[in-house]
């Protein structure tokens, strides 16, 4: 099996072989690889509406260009098992005609219909071997099938090895086995004084017929034998001389005004022109055991059946290129990168050829093959000069013979030149990364300028109108001769720049690798983008003389109106370039770039393109663009992915339950599909959505009778609407979405308003009741808390004038504690009896720390600010002189008894310094030569304000003159007890303790000091 596509080149250019004129062809094959079960292939025949049907000895098949789809019709199982004996065209009406086998029935196609003819007594329809059959859609053919007369004609023709019956618009031919007959519109018959054979074929061109039988050619024109000769070629002849015996290489396939003679091997269009009928060679023929040729006009295309291969699709190269045999030349001599033209007659490339577009012969130059800088051709004065072994060399005299010096390289290696350019008669050449300037023909580097450059990789170099473009690896410079600056150009500082090429005054294209193209216009860069193909690599662009642009990229050639490209490329819009590939005949979609000259154009208008395999020239006018002109058929429809919607009354009913749509459409085209771009929309949306492949899905549309739209363009026409096909959808209503449903939906939507607003208005009612309860509730706890806060800052208020008059008592005490202490301190200074003034101090220490203990036990209550617990006070107390008399080792016990008495500040300050005195006295005097004792202190309350203090030692006791001595301590105590209104009992020999008897001072009355 051959694969599903075989590219053949056919008179390519080899070796020092002229390459012909004629047309070269490509074969792409539809097999078993396609899906075709059986490979005998009787007819392939194009319809009106761009698909192709294949008949084949089990069913038959539709071809669209790219997929293959056998008939399985529900309507008609059986077809996908028959065998089709009998296929043609009705060229009237346009309908397909096929017999099958065994069933022995009769079908028509009709805009992929499929309908079985109904056959009874008579023929209904006659095929020819030419894929033709006529029908009664002719006035002349409906009087023929009605002449019963002439129905075993009809029989008989179809035993002749030729049937290639012929119609004209006033006689009908058909062969029988040895002679021919006419029918006339008037009903008559008419014989041919013929003798005929039963390889007799008849060939019709316009209303003349010629019948080729027995080594010669016999026109006939209305109905007559005409009797001139009629010449033939060579070819032909031996047609006519041919054994009917082997027609296995001499065959004649086609039909009316298109006949092709297939002779050794190749296939021939017969030419019938002032009475002689010539061959023109076409193309090699795909394969040995052809059955059926038919083009496809529009298209350009021809059909081949075979019987052993399937379908051969048959396609014009509308290329050309300049191609070497590798095995027998170095590799690298088809990766082309520069082609300039030398001369009118030839072309060469810095890979190591010239060509002759004339001759189309094509020669290898192995002059430093291995040597060559591939990239780089340099022309001065007329002459072209290419770079290898670090030298320049004539491509016609393979001599060094410029009139200035080699530029003294950094680098010489073969491979550095990458550009020149000559700007005000001054030539400057880069060399990998460094720019050179012919002065006097002596080359300098141009040290401003290549710092500026800064070690990047130069590409080349360009002269524009006002100084020089140097594109880089790391961006594009401008460089000014005059005024000496480089900059780097704005919005292109970052992109791999390889190519430059002027439109016009400050307008240039700007080609990069990996970066895509730009337009450089007045200053503002624009990047140019395309809707469908990727242009991240552009390597030249040309204009043809219709003002087309071509662009060679990474992933073919495309080309797109000049006019329309400004247009969309200055309003920042992607382009629609059309793209040429492998399938139009390049031998790869990748072209070079980078090199002095990476396209050709000739003043005869002929464009070429450097590629990686050999070189690519053409003439525009020569190259078509195939626009989409045939219809869209919708296969299938399905609903949820599971049920399939068949079309009744040209309509689609689309059931309530469809949530989903899917489509499957077909469309006859046969070359790259991605120049078509494939839409659809509902007529009344404005927005089309664009689609990729054959089939999409849409979520289901609203009720209602709709017409989708389907349209196909083809990409770079630009005042092309493209083809759009209608489909009417008739979406059933849901439930929510009738009337009914919407009627009912009102009068419950009306009830339920009328109820909500009736419990609306009881709610209403009962929620006042409750909110005038909850304010009154509210109103009232309102009251109470007003109550209370008033209440509280009452509270508050006095609070705060108690602590007023406490804060004046504080102060007041302090005062009368300082006044106190300072009239202590007066009166034993003025006594004068102690021995030093340690003992002075240390006394006087005491008596303050009582009062200060006051104070202290004060604070830290959290009880009361003008009250204190006289328990806690004289623990600390006792504590305190202990520490002063160091009796920290317990030789002296301290008894205090209280009754935890609370006494105010006033009763107790002077009732502390009582017991601060007596303590010292004892501690002091009592308890001699490390004696052990107790101290007690008792303090009882003995009425509601009355209090007993006893306070004693078990010591030495007072000796009578001390006593009588009156001391300071002894005179405190009593000038202390008269402040507290005390009784005092002073210990005698009865009695060792002291008993004060004394009432709680009041405090408001308390102005007294000593």
């Amino acid at each position: 099996m051959k694969r599903l596509y075989a590219l053949l080149l056919i008179c390519a250019v080899q070796l020092g072989i002229a390459q012909p004129a004629a047309h070269q062809y490509t074969t792409k094959w539809v097999n078993s690889e396609n899906g075709l079960k059986q490979l005998i292939v009787r007819s392939c025949i194009p319809d009106d509406d761009g698909f192709v049907w294949i008949g084949t000895e089990l069913g038959i098949y539709r071809y669209d260009g790219a997929n293959l789809t056998q008939v399985k019709d529900t309507k008609y199982p059986a077809l996908s098992k028959q065998r089709i004996i009998r296929m043609g065209k009705d060229m009237h009406t346009g309908k397909i005609y096929f017999v099958t086998n065994p069933e022995c029935k009769l079908y028509a196609i009709n805009h992929n219909v499929i309908e079985q003819v109904t056959v009874e007594k008579l023929a209904k329809a006659i095929f020819t071997s030419n894929e033709i059959c006529f029908t009664e859609s002719d006035s002349l053919m409906k009087k023929v099938f009605s002449a019963e007369r002439i129905q075993k004609q009809i029989l008989d023709y179809t035993s002749v090895t030729f049937q290639t019956a012929s119609l004209t618009q006033n006689f009908f031919y058909l062969p029988q086995y040895d002679h021919l007959i006419a029918y006339n519109k008037n009903g008559e018959i008419r014989n041919f004084d013929l003798k005929c054979s039963s390889g007799m074929v008849l060939l019709q061109f316009g209303e003349d017929i010629l019948v080729a039988d027995q080594g010669k050619i016999t026109p006939i024109s209305e109905g007559k034998i005409i009797n001139k000769k009629i010449s033939v070629d060579e070819k032909i002849q031996s047609y006519l001389r041919r054994s009917l015996t082997n027609l296995s290489d001499l065959e004649i396939l086609g039909s009316k005004d298109r006949y092709y003679l297939k002779y050794k091997g190749g296939i021939y269009q017969i030419v019938y022109q002032n009475n002689h009928l010539r061959t023109e060679f076409l193309f090699k023929a795909p394969a040995a055991d052809i059955t059926s040729i038919t083009k496809l006009e529009d298209e350009g295309i021809y059909l081949i059946g075979t019987k052993t291969e399937g379908m051969a699709i048959v396609k014009p190269i509308l290329f050309n290129t300049v191609l070497f045999d590798e095995n027998k030349l170095n590799k690298s001599i088809n990766y082309c990168y520069a082609v300039a033209a030398v001369s009118k007659n030839k072309w060469y490339s810095a890979s190591g050829w010239s060509f002759n577009p004339e001759t189309r012969k094509a020669t290898p130059d192995q002059f430093l093959a291995d040597f060559r800088n591939t990239r780089f051709l340099l022309p001065v004065k007329n002459k072209l000069y290419f770079h290898a072994k670090n030298n320049l060399w004539n491509v016609n005299t393979r001599k060094n013979d410029y009139d200035f010096t080699y530029p003294d390289l950094i680098q010489p290696i073969y491979s550095g030149f990458s550009g020149y350019a000559y700007y005000k008669n001054r030539l400057y050449i880069t060399h990998l990364y460094m720019v050179y300037q012919s002065v006097d023909g002596q080359f300098k580097r141009t040290n401003g300028l290549n710092s500026k450059l800064a070690e990047r990789l130069i590409n080349g170099i360009y002269a524009v109108d006002n100084g020089l473009l140097i594109p880089t690896e790391k961006g594009l410079f401008f460089h000014s001769p005059e005024q000496g600056t480089t900059s780097l150009v704005k919005g292109l500082e970052h992109v791999n720049a390889r190519y430059i090429k002027p439109v016009g005054k400050g307008v240039y294209w700007v080609g990069c690798y990996g970066d895509g193209l730009f337009l450089m216009h007045h200053g503002t860069v624009y990047k140019v983008t395309d809707k469908n193909i990727d242009m991240d690599a552009v390597h030249a662009i040309e204009e043809d003389s219709e003002g087309n642009l071509w662009i060679s990229t990474n992933y073919g050639l495309l080309k797109t109106e000049k006019k329309s490209a400004l247009i969309h490329i200055l309003r920042r819009l992607p382009l629609a370039c059309y793209k040429f590939s492998k399938e139009d005949g390049l031998l790869t979609n990748e072209f070079n770039g980078g090199g002095t000259h990476p396209s050709l154009q000739t003043e005869s208008g002929i464009l070429g393109f450097t590629s990686m395999k050999g070189f690519v020239w053409f003439k525009p006018t020569d190259v078509r663009q195939h626009r989409f002109i045939g219809k869209i058929l919708l296969n299938n429809l399905v609903v949820n992915n599971t049920d399939t919607i068949i079309r009744q009354n040209n309509k689609y009913q689309i059931p309530s339950s469809a949530d989903v749509l899917s489509f499957n459409f077909s469309y006859g085209y046969y070359y790259n599909r991605e120049n078509l771009t494939i839409a659809y929309r509902f007529e009344d949306q404005d927005h089309w959505t664009e689609i990729k492949g054959n089939s999409f899905q849409m979520a289901r549309y609203r009720n209602g009778a709709h017409t989708l739209q389907l349209r196909i363009s083809t990409h770079s026409f630009s005042n092309d609407p493209g083809i759009t096909q209608t489909f009417r959808l008739d979406f059933e209503a849901r439930f929510y979405e009738t009337f009914w449903f919407w009627g009912l939906s009102f009068l419950l939507f009306a009830s339920f308003i009328y109820i909500s607003y009736q419990v609306g208005a009881m709610l209403r009612r009962k929620n006042e009741i409750q909110l005038k309860a909850r304010i009154n509730e509210k109103t009232a706890e309102l009251r109470e808390t007003v109550y209370e806060l008033e209440h509280s800052r009452s509270t508050v208020a006095q609070s705060l004038r108690e602590k007023e008059v406490l804060l004046k008592e504080v102060h007041h005490r302090v005062k009368n504690n300082l006044q106190l202490i300072i009239s202590m301190l007066n009166i034993q200074a003025r006594r004068k009896n102690y021995i030093d003034i340690e003992e002075f101090l240390q006394k006087s220490e005491t008596r303050i720390t009582t009062m200060a203990l006051i104070h202290r036990t004060l604070y830290q209550s959290e009880d009361s600010l003008d009250k204190i617990n006289f328990q806690l006070y004289l623990e600390g107390l006792a504590q305190s002189i202990s520490d002063t008399f160091e009796n920290n080792d317990g030789r002296i016990h301290i008894d205090i008894q209280t009754q935890n008495t609370i006494l105010n500040l006033s009763t107790a300050i002077p009732l502390g310094l009582i017991i601060n005195e007596l303590m010292t006295n004892s501690l002091k005097h009592a308890f001699p030569n490390n004696r052990q004792g107790v101290i007690s202190i008792h303090l009882q309350r003995i009425a509601s304000d009355r209090f007993e203090l006893i306070m004693g030692d078990n010591g030495i006791g007072f000796r009578n003159e001390k006593r009588r001595s009156k001391s300071f301590g002894l005179e405190l105590i009593s000038l202390l007890a008269q402040q507290l209104k005390a009784e005092v009992r002073m210990p005698d020999a009865d009695h060792r303790n002291y008993v004060i008897l004394f009432d709680e001072i009041d405090i408001r009355n308390d102005f007294t000091i000593l």
